[in-house]
């Protein structure tokens, strides 16, 4: 799986007269993971504020993939995805452990209650896993509780630590130790993992940004930016400390939106509509042959795995990647007439989202295919289309309009909910002792 880099390379040769160069070592990976980003809340995304100077200039030099979809409105499923290359509800997560909360058992006389939860399926190697198997040095920080080893998340790295809710500046102190190492001199490059949860409510308005003008929805948009503004300059000393450079390849996502009562409720975890749904993926690494580049073709997180695994010119084998949901999207990088072409292939590719719902009575489970600039969303036994170009605020149902349409991409869901049965995933027991519910409440999920 070299495809990528070798035509690189050998564009590399030629401009050096065709004289073989050394082998090099493969580039560091950056994977940061922005919780509860909304893409049209960025400048470089049509917002009417430049919200995150930081991020657009690293826009303006990378390639930034226009439609973009999570798999999840929830933080748990959608990085599992990005963790295995799988759609939900195949990799087996399907909540975070909090989620579980109301099924948890009680220990009796007063001990801690105890739940199970689904965790990452461990038939095929986590996106850390790869990396590491390919001799990488793998790091991951998260501040998300979610993020933890009672899913699996922790599997293939060789330092994991879960900081929850930790502010971004104090992220930076604390990656302070850390720096020798990472930037020490090492024959093995490094895979570092971030996941930061400033923007994840709780919002906490910062004052350079934050404007408490209007009715409650704009007090909260605004305190809802002022978080990403604030994040973005955290992201910017991060870059300058860890001299994170053009030979880095730099991988920027979100896992999943925010309701402003787009559909009439507010945060997030409810739906699959486009504002919880579609998410920023931007890679950046002009060093490595990366374009800066605008991709208006449907992609999803299940690609980022096998997206960093070509850029980075890892070893895969075919069954490897075959096995997985998730595309390499390096082709889409390549020069203008090979770049239509992948273009032409991705067209018509189906994109996947699910989120469970748990409550007192049961599961109920939410479904949403999208195809080209066509989605179908089943919610609460209902089927509702929507033309994405025209109606980009899924507003108007269209299934009455388009029969044949509505058909078709129902056939396609039904197919994938069925494999979505085969789910591979297992099961964890975690306790819930006092230390832990505190954790949850200061986040509002023991609510």
């Amino acid at each position: 799986m070299r495809t990528f880099v070798a035509l690189l390379l050998a564009g590399s040769l030629a401009a050096c007269g065709g004289s073989a160069q050394p082998e090099r070592k493969g580039p560091n990976v950056v994977l940061v993971v922005i919780d509860t980003l909304r893409p049209d809340h960025l400048g470089f995304g049509g917002y009417s504020r430049e919200t995150a100077p930081f991020l657009a200039s690293l826009a303006a030099e990378g390639t930034v993939f226009e439609r973009a979809y999570s798999t999840s409105s929830w933080t748990a499923p959608a990085t599992a995805s990005i963790f295995s290359g799988l759609w939900p509800p195949r990799h087996g997560v399907l909540q975070g452990f909090f989620a579980h909360f109301k099924d948890a058992t009680d220990g009796g006389d007063g001990a801690p209650r105890t739940l199970s939860v689904g965790a990452l399926a461990t038939g095929s190697a986590t996106l850390p896993e790869v990396f590491k198997a390919q001799g990488y040095r793998t790091f991951a920080l998260t501040t998300n509780i979610n993020i933890g080893p009672e899913i699996g998340f922790d599997r293939g790295f060789e330092r994991f630590e879960r900081l929850d809710n930790l502010a971004g500046r104090k992220v930076l102190a604390h990656l302070e130790a850390w720096r020798p190492e990472l930037m020490a001199e090492n024959e093995r490059p490094y895979l570092l993992y971030l996941h930061l949860n400033d923007v994840h409510s709780p919002y906490h308005p910062r004052k350079r940004w934050y404007s408490s003008e209007g009715d409650e929805r704009a007090r909260r948009m605004s305190a809802y930016d002022s978080e990403i503004s604030y994040l973005d300059g955290v992201l910017e000393s991060l870059f300058e400390r860890l001299e994170i450079g053009p030979g880095t390849l730099v991988a920027i996502v979100s896992d999943h939106g925010e309701e402003f009562l787009e559909h009439g409720r507010w945060y997030h975890g409810f739906s699959l509509h486009r504002e919880l749904n579609q998410v920023l993926f931007l890679l950046r690494a002009p060093g490595l042959g990366v374009p800066a580049r605008r991709v208006p073709v449907n992609v999803s997180l299940v690609d980022l795995l096998p997206t960093l695994a070509e850029l980075a010119g890892l070893d895969l084998d075919r069954d490897q990647l075959e096995a997985r949901s998730g595309r390499s999207l390096a082709p889409l990088l390549l020069g203008a007439e090979a770049g239509e072409s992948a273009l032409a292939q991705f067209a018509l590719r189906p994109i996947y989202a699910h989120r469970e719902l748990l409550s007192a009575t049961g599961s109920q489970e939410t479904w949403a295919v999208m195809r080209g600039g066509w989605k179908l969303l089943l919610a609460e036994g209902q089927r509702k289309l929507y033309d994405l170009w025209r109606d980009p605020a899924e507003v108007q149902d269209l299934s009455a309009q388009e029969p044949a349409l509505a058909r078709e991409l129902w056939r396609l869901l039904e197919a994938e909910m069925d494999r979505g049965n085969e789910r591979a995933g297992g099961t964890n027991e975690v306790i819930l002792d006092r230390d832990l519910l505190e954790r949850l409440s200061s986040l509002g999920y023991t609510d």
